[in-house]
C-alpha cells in the first residue's frame, strides 16, 4: 500500500461474529490499524487513537483495528481490548490474509484512507500519535488533502 493508490478492498469479521468491510465506511476517512496484543507499541498508541475517535462526535470517520490475529493470541486480543473499553471496531486477521494484501512488514502499521478510497498515509511503528492523527483527518475533512 502507497500513498495515491486505491485501498484494496477487505471484509473481516468481528470477535462477535459481525463482518465489516472497509467499503462499509465509502466517503468517510478510515484508519486502518493493525496491532496484536504483544506489541507495546500498538498498546501505547491506542489511548490516542481512542480519544480522537471520543472527540469525533459528530462520526465523520472511522478507526478500524485490525488484530493481525495469525500472529497473536486470539484470546489475549480479544480480552486486551475489550478489558480497555475501546469502541472502535475490532477486526481478526485469522489468517494472515490481509496483512498479506497490505504487505504488513512491521506492527503497529498504520494505513490513512481518504474518503475517496485512495491511501493518503502509511505509518510503521510509533510515528501514529494522537496530535498527528488529529491534523491528517482535519486536513482530510476540510479538503486539504
Amino acid at each position: 500500500p502507497h500513498p495515491g493508490f486505491p485501498a484494496p478492498p477487505f471484509t473481516l469479521q468481528t470477535p462477535d461474529g459481525r463482518s465489516l468491510s472497509l467499503a462499509d465506511y465509502s466517503g468517510k476517512p478510515v484508519l486502518i490499524f493493525f496491532w496484536a496484543s504483544w506489541c507495546f507499541v500498538c498498546k501505547s498508541t491506542m489511548p490516542g487513537l481512542q480519544q480522537v475517535y471520543e472527540d469525533d462526535e459528530s462520526g465523520q470517520f472511522e478507526i478500524l483495528a485490525v488484530n493481525a490475529t495469525s500472529q497473536d493470541n486470539l484470546t489475549n486480543a480479544i480480552t486486551y481490548f475489550q478489558s480497555q473499553k475501546y469502541t472502535f471496531p475490532m477486526l481478526l486477521d485469522q489468517d494472515g490474509e490481509l496483512a498479506g494484501t497490505y504487505q504488513l512488514r512491521a506492527l503497529p502499521t498504520a494505513i490513512l484512507v481518504g474518503p475517496d478510497g485512495t491511501i493518503r498515509d502509511v505509518v510503521i511503528g510509533s510515528g501514529l500519535s494522537q496530535g498527528y492523527l488529529q491534523t491528517s483527518l482535519s486536513d482530510l475533512l476540510d479538503g486539504k488533502e
